[in-house]
């Protein structure tokens, strides 16, 4: 944080951000090194709750953080440790500060705290990179997959032909072919194929190849998927013994797309954990999150998010 900026800087950029509840927000209040946030609020998953009042707390306070940090300069070196060099960029309304709220945070830091449980890990929705580049900056085996054409572009520059990765410019869903794209320009990280969201301002729709996700099935010890509406199609196209030795980190887009998955794990007999309730195991369809705004969910046989 620039050591000369002045309270009324600060209050004027927090004006114009479009996250409630950053009035008040002092200088000092952002004096403190995430990792050592991010490190506390990993020694009790109930912290990590959406519900929270700590967890509400910081991630006031990381947007404030980041904002002010991209504010003033045009990159970031690194990440709870991790070398990134990743560079500010302008994706519509969203630019790259969304890339360190608070539950972005949570997901790095379970990729270090675990690097020597899992060895390769399938990234579906892969966006601008970052987390595929923290994953190969860990020493993970990383297959990538991400259909837009400016995020394609911009992660093949970012992650620059890593040994460690291997991109495929996809989308992921139930089947082998073609799907109409829809980006959305003022929020490309929205973007999703066929009708699996409703569109909103302006769009930009184009064809996109798609893979099959049960040719995925049982390659990998973990998944991370953040594919706007399209969770349920993968989870369900997955042959089910993949969810014997894959763990799975996922976003759920939508009331309707909770529904679909709360009845693939029940009738599949998944263990589920919801970060909603404190990484709790899901008992009811309830305990789902219903969009990114309550979470993430952890599918995993053997594994708690927090051991």
């Amino acid at each position: 944080m620039r050591t000369d900026l002045k309270q009324e800087e600060l209050n004027e950029l927090l004006n114009s951000l479009p996250e409630e509840g950053l009035e008040g927000i002092q200088l000092e209040d952002l004096c403190f090194d995430t990792t050592n946030v991010i490190n506390f609020l990993a020694t009790d998953a109930l912290l990590q709750s959406t519900k929270s009042n700590i967890y509400k707390l910081f991630k006031k306070l990381l947007i404030a953080k980041y904002a002010v940090h991209f504010e003033n300069h045009k990159t970031i070196d690194e990440i709870l440790g991790i070398r990134i060099d990743f560079p500010y960029i302008s994706l519509g309304n969203i630019n790259s500060r969304h890339f360190f709220g608070i539950d972005e945070l949570l997901i790095y830091d379970f990729y270090k705290r675990n690097k020597n449980k899992y060895t390769r890990v399938c990234d579906i929705g892969a966006n601008c990179g970052l987390h595929s580049k923290i994953l190969c900056q860990l020493g993970y085996k990383v297959d990538s997959f991400e259909p837009d054409d400016t995020h394609a572009k911009f992660f093949k520059n970012y992650l620059n032909n890593s040994p460690n990765n291997d991109f495929y410019q996809k989308a992921v869903s139930a089947y082998t072919g073609k799907a109409n794209f829809t980006r959305i320009i003022n929020n490309s990280t929205g973007s999703y194929i066929n009708d699996k969201k409703e569109s909103y301002g302006p769009i930009d729709q184009y064809e996109v190849d798609v893979i099959d996700a049960k040719g995925l099935s049982n390659k990998y010890d973990l998944i991370k998927m953040d594919i706007e509406g399209s969770e349920a199609d993968v989870l369900e196209a997955l042959d089910i013994s993949t969810f014997e030795k894959t763990d799975i980190i996922a976003e759920v887009s939508t009331t309707k797309t909770r529904v679909i998955l709360w009845n693939l794990f029940v009738q599949n007999n998944l263990t589920v954990y919801s970060q909603k309730t404190g990484w709790g195991k899901v008992k009811t369809i309830e305990d789902l999150p219903t969009s990114h705004r309550e979470g993430s969910i952890f599918i995993s046989k053997f594994n708690n998010w927090i051991d």
